[in-house]
């Protein structure tokens, strides 16, 4: 066990899991940086089609999110970009559809119910 109580994965579970990580933040990441392009457009076709990509890369994280193991810092880090951009979006005047909300309270409570994980998921079969 390393210091925070967590069961070491063989190399390549563990490389998978941080592949999984590595997608999510970076979706958050293009969801922030098409947030910011929607704010300094000042072509209101442009600033929409950014907003709507902003919400499409929010919508693959909160699909992902509770897929994928995270210790309960990622899982506080995650959560906490995902409250900043659905605010950031909020402030743009884009609101989150029901459908959409639904799915990141599903996540939320998918993720704060399961444990940190003591042992990695099997990977899957290769076909």
């Amino acid at each position: 066990m390393d210091r925070e109580g967590r069961e070491p994965l063989n190399g390549s579970r563990e490389r998978w899991r941080n592949t999984k990580l590595e997608f999510l933040l970076v979706e958050l990441q293009a969801a922030d940086v098409s947030a910011d392009l929607a704010t300094t457009s000042k072509d209101p076709e442009k600033a929409a089609r950014y907003r709507r990509e902003a919400w499409k890369a929010l919508d693959a994280v909160v699909f992902f999110f509770p897929a994928v193991r995270l210790w309960e810092s990622e899982k506080t880090l995650i959560d906490s970009r995902l409250a900043q951009l659905e605010d950031k979006l909020s402030r743009l005047g884009e609101t989150q559809t029901e459908e959409n909300e639904v799915r990141h309270n599903e996540a939320i409570l998918a993720t704060s119910r399961s444990q940190t994980p003591a042992a990695p998921r099997p990977l899957p079969e290769p076909r």
